[in-house]
């Protein structure tokens, strides 16, 4: 069974691989290897399981912020709570 970033791949084109990668700021030999499960991403872990966490966390807490990967990779990203 394969990935679905590694379904993604297949399909790509040459260019469209390249601009993933490019946008990724990884290359493309590391957009396989991920694809594969042959290297795995700490990073990408890391942000799910501080979602999970939060979600978690938010069903008991109402009152805490919805906290997405998207918001996780972007910490620089002031929100609304940061007054």
């Amino acid at each position: 069974e394969i990935t679905q970033l590694m379904a993604w791949l297949l399909k790509a084109t040459s260019d469209e691989r390249s601009q993933l990668a490019d946008a990724a700021k990884i290359s493309v030999e590391y957009l396989y290897q991920l694809a594969g499960v042959h290297r795995e991403n700490p990073k990408v872990r890391l942000a799910l399981g501080l979602r999970d966490g939060a979600q978690i966390l938010l069903r008991i807490n109402r009152r805490l912020p919805k906290l997405t990967v998207e918001d996780l990779a972007a910490p620089t990203r002031r929100g609304r709570y940061d007054k």
